[in-house]
């Protein structure tokens, strides 16, 4: 069924999204946390380093669902995230710049 033909009855039978029980709360209860940067959250079983972890291009590809290629193509244009250029072909990306970037490009309409 597509969205076009969604009845309100419909609606009201859909089930809700859970809020992980473990999500920091505001103080109106609801959840604070936010699961696009929660990918990048230390996990709690490694000890956290001074250094924030850097990914790789592939790795970061695969976190924003795209190809390797596009990324490429921002790093010419200067369209995506900062990176790190370690040698002439070692290319790796800072999770702070990341979050940076994903945050940056939030929109909540097309017109933005």
């Amino acid at each position: 069924m597509s969205n076009a033909q969604l009845r309100p009855a419909d609606v009201t039978r859909a089930k809700p999204i859970p809020v992980d029980a473990q999500s920091p709360k505001d103080a109106l209860g609801a959840a604070t946390a936010d699961p696009i940067l929660e990918a990048f959250a230390p996990s709690s079983e490694q000890p956290a380093s001074e250094h924030p972890p850097l990914l790789t291009p592939a790795e970061l590809a695969a976190y924003l669902s795209m190809s390797p290629k596009a990324l490429e193509r921002w790093r010419s244009t200067g369209d995506g995230p900062r990176y790190i250029k370690l040698s002439k072909s070692t290319v790796r990306y800072a999770r702070e710049d990341v979050d940076e970037f994903v945050r940056a490009n939030r929109k909540v309409s097309t017109y933005q």
